[in-house]
């Protein structure tokens, strides 16, 4: 059902209803899965709709008045939408827990391999600098001999 549809049978969302009649839509979706007034899933079971109509015979109960109960909504129902519901939820919760477990350990293989390799890079480059050290060490050990032997033969 789209929402023009819902709209032409009389469903308004919670935030018309909070401007209509000065309820909170959270408070409105509250008394909705409370089964206190008439209302709807929507848009994949995200979003509640409702009559103004079962709102304002919920306004009517609170003040005394003669309250009716919604008539196209069971308890059989209800507990059905609750347990899929919460059945939806443990599912999601699941599989977002395996998600993150997922990425953690990936994150930490990365991490080990990216060490790996800066800890390969670091020693070639400490090499490069032993070698770099050791010739000019020699060079400069080596030529001052030189030096002096020239000096002695003459």
């Amino acid at each position: 059902m789209t929402i023009h549809e819902q709209k032409e049978a009389g469903f308004i969302t919670l935030k018309e209803a909070s401007e209509r009649f000065g309820y909170a839509p959270d408070y409105i979706g509250q008394l909705i899965r409370k089964g206190k007034i008439e209302g709807k899933q929507v848009y994949a079971n995200l979003a509640w709709m409702t009559t103004a109509e079962a709102i304002e015979d919920y306004i009517a109960g609170e003040k005394g008045g003669s309250r009716a109960v919604p008539a196209k909504v069971s308890v059989l129902a209800r507990l059905s939408e609750f347990l899929f519901a919460e059945e939806a939820s443990r599912s999601i919760y699941f599989f977002l827990r395996g998600v993150t477990v997922f990425l953690v350990l990936s994150m930490l293989i990365l991490l080990y391999f990216i060490s790996i390799a800066i800890d390969h890079r670091l020693i070639e480059s400490a090499e490069k600098d032993l070698a770099a050290r050791t010739i000019v060490m020699t060079t400069t050990e080596i030529a001052p001999l030189a030096i002096s032997q020239d000096n002695y033969g003459k």
